[in-house]
């Protein structure tokens, strides 16, 4: 039986833990957070799981690893680390996806290992994946075993931008005063943000995967509608029994209050940010942006429908 899993992808900043949260208390899949950290941060940090456990402590995450590797050394979890970082993918040179180098033979065998593990854990619930990264998401479409569909969630720009620029402590981070990233200037994070939205847009387009295209604000203004759409995309089904803990790797801080997940738009930055910093990022991503809002209104249309 295929493992099946639901990749997240897009720019940072633009909901996916709120959006994950939602969809696992309400349907039969379970959020993982962003898999993609999982060595660094999870293995080799042992910062905490969305569970408030530290990572190596956690009973989920250490039945995990011990059906899927057996006795993992720190030095097999920085290999696999490093094999992960390979799927960074900052700057595919190809038009398409679908040509790029296809995954080494070890992600492959890791990573069937990895994801194999949790979903018998997890008795075959669908997998919430949030890692982001375009290619890593077309690396798991690549891995024999696994079946991707792909929510590709965007936010307007603007808001993204302002994200990036605010200092957030990571809690999850134990002993240790630190800080979610932050972008240098507004024009990094507008190029980051078209990148990551481009190639997100290619990973459906390339392996022509199911899947759904999905606003923040539309989202917000009307979550119920958009999660029984996103639901039917995914094929996730309705959830019959109560979820239980969130074990999540890495994300939003908000996850460590699952019982507490609030849907709302944060427009913080229509005050904070510099009008000329609006301007500027509005005309770099206008009609990416706006190609986006009408892909998001047809999804929605036709799975309403």
């Amino acid at each position: 039986m295929s493992i099946q899993v639901a990749y997240v992808s897009g720019f940072g900043r633009s909901g996916s833990t709120i959006v994950e949260g939602l969809l696992q208390s309400r349907y039969a899949a379970s959020g993982l957070g962003e898999v993609f950290f999982l060595w660094e941060r999870g293995v080799l940090r042992n910062e905490l799981c969305g569970c408030g456990l530290r990572f190596r402590q956690c009973p989920f995450w250490s039945d995990v690893l011990k059906d899927g590797f057996g006795r993992l050394t720190e030095f097999d979890a920085a290999i696999y680390d490093l094999e992960f970082k390979k799927a960074r993918g900052r700057r595919p040179k190809m038009a398409s996806l679908a040509r790029v180098e296809p995954p080494t033979e070890l992600f492959s065998d890791v990573a069937g290992a990895l994801y194999g593990a949790i979903s018998r854990r997890l008795d075959g619930e669908v997998l919430i994946d949030s890692s982001k990264y375009p290619l890593y998401g077309a690396w798991l479409t690549q891995t024999p075993g696994i079946d991707v569909s792909v929510l590709h969630l965007f936010r307007d720009p603007r808001a993204v931008a302002h994200s990036w620029s605010q200092l957030k402590r990571r809690p999850e981070s134990v002993g240790d005063e630190e800080y979610m990233s932050t972008s240098r200037s507004a024009l990094t994070s507008v190029w980051r943000w078209k990148w990551f939205n481009h190639w997100s847009d290619e990973l459906r387009e390339s392996f022509d995967l199911p899947g759904a295209l999905v606003s923040y604000e539309a989202f917000c203004d009307d979550p119920e509608t958009h999660l029984r759409a996103i639901a039917a995309a995914l094929s996730l089904k309705p959830r019959t029994t109560p979820k239980g803990e969130w074990h999540s790797v890495s994300g939003n801080p908000m996850r460590f209050s699952s019982d507490k997940l609030e849907v709302r738009k944060d427009e913080k930055w229509r005050e904070d940010m510099a009008p000329g910093s609006q301007a500027v990022t509005r005309m770099l991503c206008g009609s990416q942006h706006r190609k986006l809002r009408r892909g998001a209104a047809a999804f929605l249309q036709t799975a309403s429908a």
